[in-house]
Formats: structure tokens, sequence, C-alpha cells
């Protein structure tokens, strides 16, 4: 029983090792207070530090180029990344889920990075976020910021598009701005759904909003479009659907409004509720809402590819544990018919010698017998003789 008890301790240590090695892994181990040195790697590797629960803060030196995918997906107890700011930085890009579901409540991203994808932050414990003043960012990634905790933004001049859902479910998020030379042009699909955002002014290149862009943000009661209704901005349906707005601002319109409902090009001269009837451009507008309204999130693909990963693991783990079992039960038996041989051996040995005990004995007895007689009979002629004489 004991040598089985060995096996068994032996199988729970090995489980705990490929526990933390494979489903909750530190490519480097922290140390006492939860803190990494990156060694010299160009690339923080895809899962590197998944689920490491013990990290806490971490050093990113000046020549890592990109945090790969999920690098950093579900660390929540990483509160703190330095180095980023270093001015010799030369990180270009931060990948899909690398800080997703993290305890981080700050970050800089330095001028070098030219990528954010989607779900890099999300769910994440973030409140701010700064960016470098010359950065040459074009776009914020779907689902980038998504159920974070941010309450202000400042979006970079170099930001073309806001992804699909990139603010979406960030009810703390109270105001955003954009610098006067900003590049921006088009605001996708929920973009700013679910927030708290009050008061909104959008920089004059503006050319797109999608649909539902500002859905459900109850709080929205004022839209300033900096540029002229002549630009032609193109707005689909419900873009402000469920918020407060009914009308918005240009500036060189400051008393004419524009339903949001309308769903077609915002030119000069189209009041509210009469946009121009069954053209091929509302059509388009609709076919394209209704594709962007169905199709799949961004986020509920990194998130099942996540769960895809941890169940391959968690199989991975099942086949080295039933493994073990069965090795540790073979092991069991081969003691235990080990340990009965040499049971039965002793006990033959045993009966051999007691075999041998009782022959002797036999022998002796009989010896004895023998002797016993022939002195007997020695004695027997001793006495005859005497009588003759």
């Amino acid at each position: 029983m004991r040598p089985f008890l060995s096996v068994c301790r032996f199988c729970f240590i090995a489980v705990a090792v490929v526990y933390h090695q494979v489903l909750a892994r530190c490519s480097v181990e922290p140390d006492a207070n939860g803190h990494v040195d990156v060694p010299g790697w160009l690339n923080i590797p895809k899962m590197g530090f998944q689920s490491c629960k013990t990290l806490v803060s971490i050093t990113i030196p000046h020549f890592v180029k990109s945090v790969d995918k999920m690098a950093f997906h579900g660390c929540e107890n990483l509160v703190r990344v330095i180095g980023l700011d270093d001015p010799n930085s030369q990180l270009q890009s931060i990948k899909s889920g690398a800080f997703f579901g993290t305890g981080l409540t700050s970050m800089y991203i330095p001028k070098t990075v030219t990528e954010l994808n989607d779900t890099a932050f999300m769910k994440s414990k973030l409140k701010t976020i700064k960016f470098d003043d010359n950065i040459q960012l074009k776009d914020f990634g779907n689902n980038l910021f998504d159920s974070s905790l941010l309450t202000h933004i400042d979006i970079p001049k170099s930001v073309h598009a806001i992804g699909e859902g990139a603010f979406n479910g960030v009810t703390s998020l109270k105001s955003v701005t954009f610098p006067e030379n900003s590049q921006l042009k088009w605001i996708k699909h929920k973009a700013f759904s679910n927030t708290g955002l009050v008061n909104v002014t959008l920089p004059k290149n503006m050319e797109q909003m999608s649909s539902f862009a500002f859905y459900n943000s109850k709080s929205l009661s004022n839209i300033y479009f900096k540029a002229a209704c002549h630009n032609n901005i193109y707005l689909e349906r419900n873009v402000f659907k469920d918020t407060q707005i009914k009308y918005v601002t240009f500036s060189s319109d400051e008393n004419l409004g524009f339903c949001m409902e309308c769903g077609v090009d915002i030119k000069r001269g189209y009041p509210c509720g009469a946009p121009p009837s069954e053209t091929e451009e509302v059509k388009s507008d609709d076919a394209r809402a209704a594709t962007i309204v169905d199709s799949p999130s961004t986020a509920n693909n990194i998130q099942s590819e996540a769960k895809e990963e941890t169940n391959t693991k968690m199989n991975s783990i099942i086949s080295i544990i039933g493994a073990l079992a069965i090795g540790a039960f073979g092991f069991y038996l081969m003691t235990s018919e080990s340990s009965s041989k040499a049971k039965e051996e002793v006990s033959e040995e045993v009966s051999v010698h007691s075999k041998g005990s009782s022959s002797k004995k036999k022998i002796n007895a009989s010896t004895k017998v023998d002797a016993e007689s022939t002195d007997k009979k020695t004695s027997t002629k001793r006495r005859s003789r005497s009588k003759k004489r």
C-alpha cells in the first residue's frame, strides 16, 4: 500500500506542475514581488503570460517590437507596465487580446506604435491612457477598450477610423476629445454604444458614421460637427438610437438640424424626414447597415479562441493525468505482484526448511532406535556368553 501512496503523491505533484506550466503559464517566473524583467526578446510571445496569476508588474525593454496575441490575457493582477515611456522604445504593435482582462489602470502608448489590434484592452481595469503626441497610429481596433473603465480619452490626431465596438460598454466614459487637426474620417458600428458620453464635438474631416455608432448612450444630448453640411457626411440608420439626440449641429448651419433616422447623406436642403425616396444610395445604406449588425463580434471570436485554446490545454492535462493514473495503477500491480511472489518464495523456503527439519528429526529418531536395538542385541549376546562359561 505504501508504494501506491507514493505513486499517487508523485501524480499529484506532476499534475500541479503541468497545470501551472500549461494552463496558467508564465514564460518567465515572477520574482517574490510579482515582477518580471522581459529577457532579450524582440516579441513578447503569443499567450506568453496568459492567466499568470502571480504577475503584478513587468518591464518591457526599449528593443521589444511587439506584444503578441493574448500575451497577458487574463493576468488580472497585472497592474503596471514599465518602460514604454522610454523615448527609445521601438514598440510597434499591440496585438489582439494582448492585455485582455488585466488589472492595468493606466497605460502609455509610445510614438512608434502603429497597431492597436482588436480587444487589446477589452475588459481591463484601464481608467486612463496617454498617447505620445507624435504617434502615427491610424486605426483603433474593434472592441479595443470594450467594457474597460476609461473615464476620458484624447483621440490622437493621426487616427482615421475608430473600430466597431471600440468603446462599447464603457459606461464610465464621460468625455472624448479630438484635436483641431484630427484626421478622423469614420466612426464604425457601435463604436461608442452604451457609454456615459454627454456632449461630443466631432472633427471637420468626418466622412462617415456607421449604424448604432452611439446606440444606447442614454446621457448623450448634444452632437456638434465642425464640418459644414456640404461636406456630405454619411450617417447610417440608428446612429443615435436610444440617446437624447434629436438634432445635430453643423458649423455652417448653427440653427439647422437634421433627424438622424433619415439614413442618407446629409446635405443642405434635405429636411428631417424627407430624404430622397427609394434611391440606390438609401438601399445600399440599408443593406450595409444590416450586414454590419448581423456580423459576428470580434470580441466573441477572441474569447472563443481563448476558450478553445484553454479546452485544448485542458484535454492535454486530462490525457496526461490519465496516462499518469494508468502508469500508477500498473506500477501498483507490478509492485503487488512482486511482493506476492516474494511472499510465496519466502513461504516455500520456510516450508522447505520446515520439511528439512522434520526429515532430519525422523532420521535422528530412526538412528536412535537402531542404536538402541544394536545396544540391546550386544547386551543379550554378552549375557549368553557369560552363562555358557
